[in-house]
């Protein structure tokens, strides 16, 4: 049974490979140079300079803004597709020697239907009335800046390849009349990055969304099967001349007082120092420095519950190694920035060289045994075609008389606007492993304005190991390969109130070095998202498995649902029951698993989340075994924009391992900030708590730009 469908599914790629070939010279795909989709009503507008600046008071009644081109005539993403905007909204562009002003009038005869909660910076302005516009300084339709704000001036950003960690330097105001209301904006040109030319041109987009009927709008070339991030889609926007990006030097020092107790009864106190530099080597690129950094104010990880063999995957919080990052992502990750545990310095060099994308890292991380092991990551990404790129990447720790090491190749081709092929190969390298270290995936998807399908194989070599400097979980000294298959459909049918239905299946056959036969998924499933922001997901997934020379079938039933109720209250349910192999334990039984998250608006300053999540095993007699529960608590109170009160309480039944962290925090001035911080830890294993850790953290810091 198991080759037959294997055959099958060799056979299904085969035939797709095959359309792919045989459909591509009808849909115009060169497969050496892309030919891009324009928008055929294309924008363009010129930028002004002046010599007089406006006041950013959120208020366009500076006369210097009587003298700007005035970009209008937004059409609809949503909901009616490439009609013009039922509220349309007006950008204005100026500059000076130092500074880009961008002034948005967004025209509403309803305005007391505006949504503006206050939230903390980078906090996506969902639901809320908010603008946003992307910058392609550079020009080459493959990068771009982003920005957004909400009705109450909340600033997000995001930098080169939208880098949702980057926090630019930059201004706004906003405010709230009868006929809409102004967003009035300031960046200083030794934020950004660009070429030193006398006269440029820039690749600029800028979008609205209003919160009271759905209305998604943007500037250049509308249509909801791209967003605004969509770089190369944007328009143009001409006329700077004689810009002057600055030393682009950031001097951040920083001191920090802390006083802490463990478990032993022992107290201390700490009065250290840490300082972290940003300095634009050249307009293109970027050197970053960090000495003895310290992350006591960021917040602890959320409790998970594990239900494979493998570690767990943290999410990444600490500010360095979260700028820039993306760049550092593959489908294998062969460099995973948690395995740093305690930098001590650290240093990363950034930018793009011609069309060259380069980024190195060094830290070196502080153990408690002393052995300080040294990271170095070298990557470059060469841009070909339009969107395409070809990559190189090498991950290096040394420490002691030991080392881990990896070398990869990877590529992102784009044929068409839908039509994408990407690459990886690596190898792991290892004191005493010669062969059998390699690792390679390859994925083709191919999409339309109704369905998408994307193929999928990898393969991991028994030897291939990348557990002291990436995340590539698989048993030790056994090997795979994998295949897969997505298919799917969807559309939109607004007679039944649905803004999108879609359907799809996920099919993955999978053999390892050590079974005689192969494993799969068979998975099934619905999704229904109505226009009052009510979706549900219905899926069913099979898994053939063998473990240990014996074969089991695993059934499982998911649904999921999620409700925005009015502005106050969104929530989010998911549940499981099926069967369940316990890793832990050792034993094919059942489980039960309910998870309920919840975030609550009680004020527009003032935000609650919540998550529980619950797995109720059981075992093959169906005995009841174990109940795992785990869950956090967030509450983020703002008292403005710059000051903001956090409480976050997370803990899990199973380990009996509890967190609270409280924080305040008040950004004095741009990217300067002043943090107070209380963090706990307790352990529950015992009859009675025992504390593990408590800290008391103070932390000023200060930025110098010039």
């Amino acid at each position: 049974m198991h080759q037959t469908l294997m055959k099958h599914y060799h056979r299904r790629i085969i035939q797709l490979l095959f359309s792919f070939a045989l459909v591509s010279p009808c849909l115009n795909i060169d497969l050496l140079r892309c030919q891009i989709t324009v928008d055929p009503d294309p924008r363009t507008m010129r930028a002004v300079r002046i010599d007089t600046p406006p006041q950013i008071d959120g208020v366009l009644t500076d006369s210097c803004w009587a003298h700007a081109d005035i970009a209008t005539n937004f059409r609809q993403t949503r909901p009616h597709e490439r009609e013009f905007a039922r509220h349309q909204t007006e950008v204005r562009i100026l500059y000076d020697e130092h500074y880009l002003y961008i002034g948005f009038r967004c025209h509403d005869d309803e305005s007391e239907k505006l949504v503006n909660r206050l939230l903390p910076r980078d906090a996506i302005s969902y639901p809320n009335d908010n603008i946003d516009f992307i910058i392609d300084s550079y020009f080459d339709r493959q990068n771009a800046y982003y920005f957004q704000v909400n009705t109450r001036g909340v600033k997000y950003d995001a930098g080169f390849d939208m880098d949702g960690n980057w926090d630019g330097v930059w201004w706004c105001e906003t405010s709230i009349d009868s006929a809409g209301w102004c967003a009035e904006i300031k960046i200083p040109f030794k934020t950004l990055r660009f070429p030193r030319k006398s006269a440029q041109t820039w690749g600029m987009n800028f979008g609205r969304q209003r919160q009271a009927d759905g209305e998604r709008s943007v500037w250049a070339n509308a249509s909801r099967h791209f967003n605004i991030t969509t770089v190369h889609r944007a328009g143009d926007v001409t006329d700077f001349k004689n810009l002057k990006p600055g030393l682009h030097l950031e001097i951040l020092p920083y001191i920090t007082g802390r006083h802490y107790q463990q478990q032993r009864p022992e107290n201390q106190r700490t009065l250290d120092s840490g300082l972290d530099v940003k300095y634009g080597i050249a307009p293109n690129l970027k050197l970053d420095l960090t000495l003895n950094p310290d992350f006591a104010h960021i917040e602890a990880d959320e409790a998970q519950i594990n239900l494979t063999r493998f570690e767990l995957h943290l999410n990444e919080k600490r500010p360095f190694f979260m700028e820039n990052r993306k760049i550092f992502d593959t489908p294998i990750e062969l460099f995973y920035t948690r395995r740093i545990a305690n930098p001590s310095v650290g240093s990363r060099l950034t930018g793009k060289i011609g069309r060259t994308n380069v980024a190195v890292l060094h830290a070196v991380d502080e153990t408690d045994a002393g052995e300080n092991p040294n990271y170095t990551i070298i990557r470059a990404k060469q841009d070909i075609f339009e969107k395409s790129s070809v990559a190189f990447y090498s991950v290096n720790k040394d420490w002691r008389n030991e080392f881990a090491r990896a070398l990869g190749f990877d590529s992102d081709l784009y044929f068409g606007e839908r039509f994408t092929l990407d690459a990886q190969i690596a190898r792991s390298i290892n004191p005493g492993i010669t062969k059998n270290d390699w690792a390679g995936e390859m994925t083709l998807w191919k999409g339309g304005a109704h369905y998408d399908i994307e193929v999928m194989y990898r393969k991991i070599e028994p030897e291939f190991n990348v557990e002291h400097i990436g995340y590539a979980p698989h048993d030790a000294h056994i090997g795979s390969r994998r295949y897969s298959l997505w298919t799917g459909i969807s559309d939109r049918l607004p007679d039944w109130h649905l803004k999108t239905l879609s359907m799809g299946h996920f099919a993955v056959v999978n053999r390892d070095t050590d079974d005689p036969g192969w494993e799969w998924l068979s998975q099934p499933s619905i999704y229904f998202a109505f226009f009052k922001e009510i979706q549900f997901s219905i899926e069913y997934g099979h898994h053939h498995f063998l473990y240990q020379g014996v074969s089991y079938d695993q059934r499982q039933w998911m649904l999921g649902h999620e409700n925005q109720v009015f502005r106050k209250l969104k929530y989010e349910l998911f549940l499981a029951t099926g069967d369940q192999m316990d890793w832990q334990d050792g034993y094919f039984g059942r489980i039960r698993e309910a998870t309920f998250n919840v975030s609550l608006n009680p004020l527009d300053r003032w935000t609650l989340d919540a998550a529980l999540d619950n797995v109720w095993e059981y075992r093959p007699d169906g005995a009841f075994d174990e109940l795992k529960r785990v869950g956090y608590l967030r509450s983020t109170l703002l008292f403005t924009r710059e000051l903001f009160w956090r409480i976050f309480a997370s803990g899990s039944k199973n380990t009996q391992q509890y967190f609270f962290n409280t924080l305040l925090g008040w950004e004095y001035r741009p990217n300067s900030r002043f943090y107070i911080a209380y963090n706990e830890e307790i352990d529950a294993s015992g009859r009675t708590l025992k504390l593990k850790n408590r800290v008391i953290f103070l932390k000023l810091a200060y930025l110098h730009s010039l």
